[in-house]
Order: C-alpha cells, then structure tokens, then sequence
C-alpha cells in the first residue's frame, strides 16, 4: 500500500499532535486504573484518526488488542499503513450508517474478540446527529466489567482571569455557533444523556484542563488546542458563503483579537481553565 499520504491541513495534524500531548496526561491515568490488573485487553478507539494517538495511549497495556474505527476513509487507511499489526486493526467505519453494528460484529470476529474492556471516543459524540443512538448500540459490545471513556467539550465551564474585554466569552460564542465545530456543550449534557441511555456507575474523571500562572508551555498548548482551529474555520465558512454577514462579521472580530486572546492566554499571570469532561461508565 501506498504510504504517501497528503494531509488536507498540515497545521491540523499539528494542532492534533499538540493535543494528544495535552491530553494524554488525563487519560492515561482513568486508562490504567481501569486496566490495572488485566491482561489480554481489549480496546475498541471510535475516531481514531490516523491511529498515531491510539498506538501512542495503548500500547503500553498488555497483551492489547485494539480495533479503531475512522470515519474518513484516506485517515483510515493512512492508520493501517502506518500502524496496522497484529494488535492493531484500524478500518473506515461511519458509526451512523445502519449497518453499523454488523460491521463491528464482523471485525471482532475476524480478531477473535467477544466483548471490549474499554470503549474509547474522544470529541467523537459531539459530531453525531442522534449520539444517544450510537450508546445504546455500544452496550452490546461492552464487556461484563469493561467501562466507556468519552472525553467531550463543555464550554460554558471555559475561564479566562484576567480578561476584561471579556475575549474569552465572544471567542466561545462564535464557537458554539460555528457549524463545523460540533456541539460544543456535550460534555455539560453528557452525564444526564448516559443515564438515559441506559449506563451506571458514572463517573465525572475530569471537569477541565487547567495550569498554573508559570506553565506558559502547557498554556500555549491549550491555545494551540482549544482556540486555533476556529479562525480555519471562519475562512472556509466565509470562502464558501461570501454573501453571509454573520460570517463575515466574525472574521471581522477574528482578524482584530485572535492574537490579544493568544497573548492573554499565554501571559505568565493569566489563569486559564477549559471545559473538558472526562466521563467513564459501564453498563447495566
């Protein structure tokens, strides 16, 4: 198979790599206390990207068996290239699609795995249409005693000090009207939408990711992760739809404050906390 693969966005796949970065020191914990003492796990990655994050989180864990699904069909077979072996199974899959469940079925027989110890979707749920759907169908491949890990955005729990034009605030307002950016208070509606779906022993692993005053690398970090892809977004949005105002008028906004917010951010006296849920739960 050919390996050269062209990403669309090179600065996305950066500001990906920068977030796995981020984020691996609040997964990594939630994973090995709910794996400790198991061998021969078994791990089920929905969204895994071109499998870089997932090879990186999982396999330290032993005797792994993985299968991650990719909605984007260059990203999935960019993952089986490069990362593809014998504990390592990366296909294209669309969650959606109706067939869905066949289709897993079908993979883990192929891999001669019965049940999952820990289902993993990170920023996945907030692209759905019916994301309680895909919950209700994940139950069936849980195993007895394995637990889901969702991480998902929860703006309205974002905080900026100082901030006293209030940057922060319009930032987060033109991002949860942003139509490429997803649902951007799934995580503050996640815990009452997996009671109704049917799960249990809930529990809330993390709220935000925060850092003190003096970790200016950790902050422009959680910059690069949470605030650079939405003046990408307004570009194509404006490319696409010239005539919109609404568009047009926060590109307007973008082009005068984004570097100011990146400054306050980033300055060594700001103190700087994102919504950020980290939920783990099994199965009735």
């Amino acid at each position: 198979m050919n390996c050269n693969f062209v990403f669309q966005d090179d600065q996305e796949l950066h500001r990906l790599t920068v977030q796995n970065r981020l984020l691996r020191e609040y997964e990594l914990p939630v994973l090995r206390r709910i794996l400790s003492g198991k061998s021969d796990v078994r791990i089920l990655d929905i969204g895994c990207n071109d499998g870089h994050k997932t090879v990186n989180l999982f396999s330290d864990f032993p005797g792994v068996q993985v299968i991650g699904l990719e909605y984007l069909e260059d990203l999935a077979a960019r993952a089986v290239c490069l990362h593809g072996n014998d504990h390592f199974t990366f296909c294209r899959c669309d969650v959606e699609e109706r067939d869905f469940a066949q289709i897993l079925t079908d993979v883990m027989k192929t891999r001669k795995i019965e049940a999952f110890d820990v289902i993993y979707l990170s920023f996945v749920l907030m692209h759905l249409a019916n994301p309680q759907k895909l919950l209700v169908i994940l139950q069936q491949f849980l195993a007895e005693d394995g637990r889901v890990v969702i991480v998902e955005p929860s703006d309205r729990t974002s905080r900026l000090v100082p901030d006293e034009e209030d940057l922060l605030g319009t930032f987060l307002e033109i991002l949860s009207s942003d139509p490429l950016a997803g649902n951007r208070t799934c995580g503050y509606d996640l815990p009452k939408l997996l009671a109704s779906s049917g799960y249990q022993d809930i529990i809330i692993e993390q709220e935000a990711i925060s850092c003190k005053p003096e970790e200016l690398a950790k902050k422009q970090d959680i910059f690069e992760t949470f605030f650079s892809y939405l003046p990408q977004d307004l570009d194509i949005l404006c490319e696409q739809n010239p005539e919109n105002p609404q568009y047009k008028e926060w590109k307007t906004w973008m082009d005068l404050h984004y570097e100011t917010l990146k400054q306050s951010v980033c300055q060594k006296n700001a103190k700087i906390s994102m919504g950020l849920l980290i939920v783990s739960f099994t199965r009735r």
